[in-house]
């Protein structure tokens, strides 16, 4: 499991991702998604791996600042 393989986040994060952690855009992205209404969530994850399932419909649709 990648929790005791990599018990820091931004070392988990990193492997998945192959790019740098940037704690400030993680913490927006995190907000964003916390923001978003349940029926949001349940579109953006029914949309899963095609154009319906992208970050950037949650990131159009949620505002990063209230």
């Amino acid at each position: 499991m990648l929790m005791s393989q990599f018990p820091q986040q931004s070392h988990r994060f990193e492997h998945v991702f192959s790019c740098e952690f940037k704690a400030l855009t993680f913490g927006d992205q995190k907000r964003q998604w916390k923001r978003a209404t349940e029926e949001q969530h349940q579109a953006v994850l029914d949309g899963g791996h095609t154009p319906l399932g992208l970050w950037s419909i949650v990131v159009n649709r949620v505002p990063l600042k209230q």
